[in-house]
């Protein structure tokens, strides 16, 4: 069995129109969580409080590629290593989307798939 230490460092910014400070944590340990790996190896991905995260495999700090609020579930690398798809709510409803792994091109993933009524 492996483990995986994590260490994000998590910004959390004020609400608008507040004047409040930017608040950083670490987080050392969380629950109701999947992890997946790129298929190199190299990186994993995490859903970890609702946002999507990458971090190094052999350790290190993790990098928030996504929104702070997304409720962001279950990730999987594409199997070039360059996408991770996942389970997001937005728009008002659970939908698959995909976003590189440096956070950049989210797409909602419903192009060519009928939808159900």
């Amino acid at each position: 069995m492996a483990f995986v230490s994590l260490l994000p460092a998590a910004a959390v910014t004020p609400a608008a129109g507040s004047s409040g400070p930017l608040v950083e944590f670490d987080v050392h340990e969380g629950t109701s969580m999947a992890v997946s790996a790129s298929p190199d190896g190299r990186w994993l991905a995490i859903d970890l409080q609702g946002s999507l995260w990458i971090v190094p495999a052999a350790g290190g700090r993790a990098r928030r590629i996504s929104g702070l609020f997304d409720d962001i579930r279950q990730p999987v690398w594409s199997p070039d290593g360059r996408r991770i798809a996942f389970f997001g709510y937005r728009d008002g409803g659970y939908d698959l989307w995909a976003i590189a792994a440096d956070g950049s091109g989210l797409e909602k993933a419903d192009r060519g798939y009928p939808r159900r009524p």
